[in-house]
């Protein structure tokens, strides 16, 4: 909205095995972003998390571990990255994690880029289930174009000044990040 972002994160771990697993969440930030929210999800109940620095994040992470509770810890871990270790993902069972942010997107001769550093999930073993990213763009100055040059979207213009793109997929390891532009 009139170039300021806000990015929220809706993933699911999905655990196929006859054990409880421990998953990691890992995601760059974009430069100059910042956090809102973080939240892991026990069952139904939303527990909101906090962010620590790396060495306070693993102390009370793996003390909480040995009690076998939820964590709910986001760790910096360098370049602008952070990492939540998801415990436990309960056998045949699924973990949700949220994260939310906002940026200030920068605007280059009427032009504004909108990055989401989905590229990352191709560190994941498997291809996902389903990906699915909607971008809503809102602006005082009235749309000209919007487009994605990084994936195949479609695009609802929602009169002069509103406009939102839509970008789903299945079984995927996405490669690239994914990009939006609107001038």
């Amino acid at each position: 909205k009139n170039q300021v972002a806000k990015t929220s994160i809706d993933e699911v771990f999905v655990n196929t095995y006859h054990r409880d697993i421990e998953g990691t969440f890992i995601f760059p930030l974009p430069e100059g972003a910042a956090i809102s929210e973080f939240a892991l999800f026990i069952g139904e109940q939303k527990v909101e998390g906090e962010v620590l620095d790396s060495r306070e994040a693993r102390k009370v992470y793996e003390d909480i571990v040995r009690r076998l509770r939820d964590p709910a810890l986001l760790e910096y871990i360098g370049r602008n990255t952070f990492r939540a270790r998801v415990f436990p993902i309960p056998a045949r069972g699924e973990k949700r994690v949220q994260l939310t942010y906002s940026e200030v997107l920068k605007g280059e001769r009427g032009l504004v880029r909108y990055l989401y550093p989905l590229n990352t999930e191709r560190f994941s073993l498997r291809p996902l289930e389903d990906v699915a990213v909607t971008v809503r763009v809102e602006s005082k100055v009235p749309i000209a174009s919007v487009y994605s040059p990084s994936h195949h979207v479609s695009v609802r213009k929602e009169g002069p000044n509103a406009a939102t793109l839509g970008y789903e997929e299945k079984n995927v390891k996405p490669d690239k990040d994914f990009i939006v532009y609107y001038a």
